[in-house]
């Protein structure tokens, strides 16, 4: 009996033991590294970003992080939930995904420069015949958007016509005012282009570089008739759970990629990026704004 009461009371020392002691850290616990994309061609991006999953895979090893993966969602609908469930740690995308997801799961950090842009505007543009010479002359007409998820193709683009006191309705809506501006999406950028171009639409909406990057062909029988004001293009956000201290490494890792020539490699192979910049106070303002002009009542 004696012998009996000695192993149970080791058995409660020890159990005592484990319940007091320290706890493992979260940064201890963290073995992946998830990170968020946006896309219509899941299968490509993926494969795009191979060469950057393997580089961050290779420098965060020391830091605890055993895998790297990548995940893309179809809409901003889909990437909500995988962040309200807490399967992503690290969203790269533009910024309207970024300030529409609720700003205590999200921490943006680090700007994305892809090529030598690291801004872009939303360019309003008509068939170049077309009478329409401003903002003021969408009253009654159609617009189209890109997707529901676009920051230049939507978001801005919805923001500046709020900003100049013009109405939206879905252009399906048989209720609505002669004055309100109709809108459609039409998804990729040379979709936009072509509905207006062939008069399906009386006005398109997308990209700075979206523009530049339009066929001759097609550029060529449009013109811009408005542009606002620029705006971070490419945003990194940690989730909001995910360690401090590992953020910071991160970070650092992002930020250097560029100093070496696997770092560059991987960037360009990805979606043609060029460095990473830290987040600044002009930044954060520029999306302070847009939310706040969002989330403006008409």
């Amino acid at each position: 009996m004696a012998a009996l009461k000695k192993t149970i009371l080791a058995f409660l020392i020890a159990s005592a033991a484990c319940c007091t002691g320290p706890a493992a850290s979260a940064e201890e616990a963290v073995t992946q590294f998830r990170i968020g994309l946006i896309g219509t061609d899941p299968g490509q991006l993926l494969q795009d970003f191979d060469p950057f999953v393997e580089y961050l895979g290779s420098r965060l090893r020391s830091s605890g992080i055993r895998d790297v993966t990548v995940f893309v969602a179809r809409d901003l609908d889909q990437m909500r939930s995988g962040i309200k469930k807490g399967k992503l740690d690290f969203i790269l995308t533009s910024a309207f995904p970024i300030i529409e997801i609720e700003p205590h799961e999200l921490v943006p950090a680090v700007v994305a420069v892809q090529g030598a842009a690291r801004e872009y505007s939303a360019v309003f543009f008509v068939r170049k015949r077309s009478s329409l010479r401003d903002l003021r002359d969408l009253r009654g007409k159609t617009v189209v958007f890109g997707t529901p998820s676009s920051t230049a193709g939507y978001a801005m683009a919805k923001a500046e016509l709020k900003k100049n006191k013009l109405s939206l309705c879905k252009s399906t809506d048989e209720h609505a005012p002669e004055v309100a501006v109709r809108y459609q999406f039409a998804g990729e950028s040379i979709n936009q282009a072509f509905r207006v171009i062939r008069s399906r639409a009386d006005v398109g909406v997308f990209s700075s570089s979206d523009w530049e990057e339009l066929p001759p062909k097609e550029q060529s029988q449009l013109r811009i008739i408005h542009r606002t004001a620029p705006i971070t293009r490419l945003l990194g956000s940690f989730h909001s759970s995910f360690p401090r201290a590992l953020r910071e490494v991160v970070e650092e890792t992002l930020v250097d990629m560029s100093g070496n020539r696997k770092g560059q490699t991987a960037l360009t192979a990805a979606v043609h990026m060029t460095k990473f910049e830290r987040l600044t106070e002009k930044d954060r303002c520029a999306l302070h704004g847009l939310k706040q002009q969002l989330s403006d009542k008409d």
